[in-house]
């Protein structure tokens, strides 16, 4: 269906905006080489399907954005988290567009605390809901 489109797509967006891609499972971001700026995406969840040769299917998407900075104090880090908000939103916003994407649902963002990955200054993780048409 449209697993590979939609990992593709985020990943041209994220590389557009300056972060570093992943996706697998968690630990292996463990395994790759951290940058300024990353975006790890859990494997897409297929939730639904409407239809057999032609129709939609729903995937549940997981996005961990991380900047690392070691030393923040809390201006720094709020205006960091902003900027990721804004980076998240912007790439959610992109993947609407993509032609094979009806509709972006269920967004959700949470700031992280000791998340996915031990280095990250700051860390947050997007959940929603990817509806395409096949």
């Amino acid at each position: 269906m449209n697993n590979k489109k939609t990992v593709d797509a985020m990943s041209r967006i994220c590389h557009r905006l300056g972060y570093r891609f992943g996706t697998g499972a968690a630990h292996r971001a463990l395994c790759e080489k951290g940058s300024e700026a990353s975006a790890w995406l859990l494997p897409p969840t297929l939730r639904m399907v409407e239809g057999r040769r032609h129709g939609r299917a729903t995937y549940s998407l997981t996005l961990y954005i991380s900047r690392r900075r070691l030393r923040l104090d809390a201006t720094e880090a709020a205006s960091l988290v902003d900027g990721m908000y804004d980076d998240a939103l912007t790439m959610f916003s992109e993947l609407s567009q993509e032609s094979f994407v009806a509709l972006v649902d269920s967004l959700k963002i949470e700031t992280k605390n000791g998340g996915l990955r031990p280095d990250a200054g700051a860390e947050i993780a997007v959940t929603a809901n990817v509806e395409t048409i096949f």
